[in-house]
């Protein structure tokens, strides 16, 4: 079977890289579209999945290009990420990324461009000592929330804090907002 490879970027290789991998199978035919294929690389896991078949009723098609690059090995500091645990794109376009190597939320216009950076290092209000992950919030507001503080912060989508509460589990296990969140 060969395949051809469809890759979306986020940060450099290192950091967080998600490729989808569309297979075609021989003379062209397509593979079975419950084909499905996962392997390990330098410790990501790639799904690669069959191409559904033309007559579907999921007829689409990945780009062969990125429709977005954040991030670089070297370069201007905004664009240096490091431990990114999350990253979600808001409705008008921007991307948020949990940057946990230096727990900040920096924030990138459509087109990668760096535009702002929310919280830092910190045990104040807005602040992270273990950021681990952001999402969106009803309205106009982003949450990101703190492992080690068990705290969940909320902002505007400007990126003005707004206020921030803990939780608590009643264990010593920590919560994971993420599912609390959906």
């Amino acid at each position: 079977m060969t395949g051809q490879k469809r890759t979306i970027v986020l940060g450099p290789a290192a950091t967080l890289a998600l490729a989808v991998v569309t297979a075609v199978g021989p003379a062209g035919g397509h593979s079975d579209a419950s084909a499905q294929v996962t392997r390990d690389s330098a410790g990501i896991r790639i799904v690669e999945n069959a191409r559904p078949a033309d007559a579907s009723r999921l007829p689409w098609r990945i780009g062969s290009e990125p429709v977005v690059s954040i991030g670089e090995v070297v370069g201007e500091e905004p664009y240096l990420l490091d431990l990114v645990s999350d990253a979600i794109v808001l409705p008008d376009g921007r991307v948020v990324v949990a940057n946990a190597g230096t727990n900040e939320l920096r924030v990138y216009d459509a087109a990668g461009v760096h535009m702002a950076t929310w919280g830092r290092r910190g045990e104040g209000p807005g602040e992270f000592m273990n950021l681990a992950g952001v999402d969106v919030w009803p309205g106009d507001s982003v949450v990101a929330w703190d492992c080690r503080n068990r705290a969940i912060s909320v902002f505007d989508s400007g990126g003005t804090f707004g206020r921030s509460f803990v939780l608590e589990s009643g264990t010593d296990r920590p919560l994971e907002p993420r599912f609390a969140l959906r």
